[in-house]
C-alpha cells in the first residue's frame, strides 16, 4: 500500500454469520476478472488482493482478522484517441463518397463507419490496467477502497451492483454514528428521521450548516484552532481550502476553491452571503498537535458522509498485518469526524444556538468580505 494512504471510505452491509461471509467471497469468485475482449473497450472484476493478475480465491480475501475481507479490483481499460477516430472516419466516408458517386455520406452511414472503425482499432489496441483493493469490516460493513478519485469509487460501484445486486453501498454517514447521543428534542430540531435499515437523514439545509459551521470556526480562529475534547485528547480541525458550494435554487455545484485557488475566497463569501450551502467541506483533523488525518465530509440527500481520507505512513508488514492496522486507522477517523458532528448536534441542537450560529458566522462573513472589498477598491484606486 502507498504512503501516506489515501482512501475512500464506503457503508456496505453488516455480515451477521460465516454462512454470508462464504456468499459474499463466492460472488467474488464468479465475478473474478477477465481480459477485455477484442471488440470491447473495458474489463472490470475482482483478483487476489495482492495480485492482480490471480483470481480472487477464499484463502486470498481472508486477512486473519476476524470478520475483515481483503479483495483485489482490476479495471482494464482501451482508450482511443478521438482525434484518430475522427480522421480515420472521415477518410473512410471520403472513400465512401467515391465509391458511390456521391458528395457525402449520410449520417447513418458515417455512424456505420465509426463504429466497424471503432471495433477495428479496439481489436488492436492494448488495454491499460487500473488496480485497487477493497477491504470489508462486515462487523460494521464499513468498506475502504484505495484511492480517493472518483472515477475508481464509479468503477466500484458498478462492479459492486453487479456482484451483490441485494446488498447496498452508500456513503459512510456521521449520524448513524451518533444516534444514541442525541436527545428527543435535538433529532426534532435537527429534522432527523429514520429511513430504514437503521439509518438516519437530516434536512438538507441542517447538513449544510454543520459544514458551514466548520469552515466558519477554523476561518475565524485566531490562535488556538477550534476543538473538541474526547477522551483521547483534545480534537482539532484546520479547514483545508478546498470547498465546494451548492446553488440553493438549482440544486447543482456552484464554485469550487481548491488550494491554488485563493483568489476565489471573495466569490466563496458572496456565495455564502447569499444563502448557498457547502456541499464539501476538506479538513485537517489533529489530535493534541498530531496530525490525524486528511478528510472530506460531504453533505448530500441529508447525510453527512466520510468520503476520501489521507491518513499516516502505515507501519510495515504483510499485506493482512496492513489491512488490520488500516481499518483501525479509518474507524478512529470515523469517530473523530462524529465526534465534530455530535459537538454540534449536542451544542448547536436547538433552533435558537442554530440561528444564532448561522447570525454570527454571516456578520463574520460579511466584515471579511468588506475589509477585502475596501482594500481592493484602494488598490484599484493606487
Amino acid at each position: 500500500m502507498k504512503s501516506p494512504t489515501a482512501f475512500s471510505v464506503l457503508q456496505g452491509p453488516v455480515l451477521e454469520s460465516q454462512g454470508q461471509i462464504d456468499a459474499v467471497i463466492d460472488a467474488v469468485v464468479r465475478n473474478a476478472f477477465a481480459d477485455v475482449l477484442p471488440s470491447k473497450s473495458i474489463a472490470i472484476g475482482w483478483t487476489a488482493p495482492d495480485a492482480p493478475t490471480t483470481p480472487p480465491s477464499y484463502d486470498a480475501c481472508q486477512t486473519g482478522q476476524a470478520g475483515l475481507l481483503a479483495i483485489g479490483i482490476r479495471h482494464d481499460e482501451k482508450k482511443i484517441p478521438e482525434k484518430a477516430l475522427a480522421l480515420r472516419t472521415e477518410l473512410a466516408a471520403l472513400r465512401w463518397c467515391e465509391d458511390n458517386a456521391r458528395d457525402k455520406a449520410p449520417r447513418a452511414i458515417r455512424h456505420e463507419l465509426r463504429e466497424k472503425i471503432t471495433t477495428e482499432l479496439l481489436a488492436v489496441t492494448a488495454a491499460t490496467p487500473t488496480t485497487a483493493i477493497l477491504l470489508w469490516d462486515t462487523t460494521t460493513g464499513a468498506v475502504f477502497l484505495d484511492g480517493a478519485s472518483g472515477a475508481a469509487v464509479a468503477a466500484l460501484e458498478d462492479l459492486w451492483r453487479a456482484t451483490f445486486p441485494t446488498f447496498p453501498l452508500r456513503p459512510l454517514g456521521l449520524l448513524d454514528r451518533i444516534r444514541d447521543d442525541l436527545s428527543q428534542q435535538q433529532i426534532e430540531h435537527l429534522s432527523v428521521s429514520d429511513v430504514g435499515d437503521e439509518h438516519l437523514v437530516m434536512q438538507g439545509a441542517r447538513t449544510g450548516q454543520f459544514l458551514g459551521w466548520l469552515w466558519w470556526k477554523g476561518e475565524a480562529a485566531t490562535g488556538a484552532l477550534p476543538g473538541v475534547d474526547l477522551d483521547t485528547g483534545r480534537l482539532q480541525w484546520v479547514p483545508a481550502r478546498e470547498v465546494h458550494v451548492l446553488d440553493k435554487g438549482t440544486q447543482k455545484r456552484r464554485l469550487s476553491v481548491r488550494a491554488s485557488d485563493a483568489a476565489e475566497d471573495p466569490a466563496l463569501r458572496a456565495s455564502l452571503i447569499d444563502g448557498h450551502a457547502i456541499e464539501s467541506l476538506g479538513l485537517t483533523l489533529q489530535r493534541e498537535g498530531q496530525w490525524v488525518a486528511d478528510v472530506t465530509l460531504t453533505a448530500k440527500d441529508g447525510e453527512i458522509s466520510l468520503g476520501a481520507c489521507k491518513l499516516p505512513p502505515l507501519g510495515e508488514g504483510d499485506p493482512a498485518t496492513q489491512a488490520i492496522e488500516l481499518s483501525w486507522a479509518i474507524e478512529t477517523v470515523h469517530s473523530c469526524c462524529a465526534a465534530l458532528l455530535r459537538h454540534w448536534a449536542t451544542t448547536a441542537g436547538s433552533e435558537e444556538a442554530i440561528t444564532q450560529s448561522q447570525a454570527s458566522m454571516r456578520r463574520w462573513i460579511e466584515m471579511q468580505h468588506r475589509s477585502w472589498l475596501d482594500a481592493a477598491a484602494d488598490i484599484g484606486q493606487s
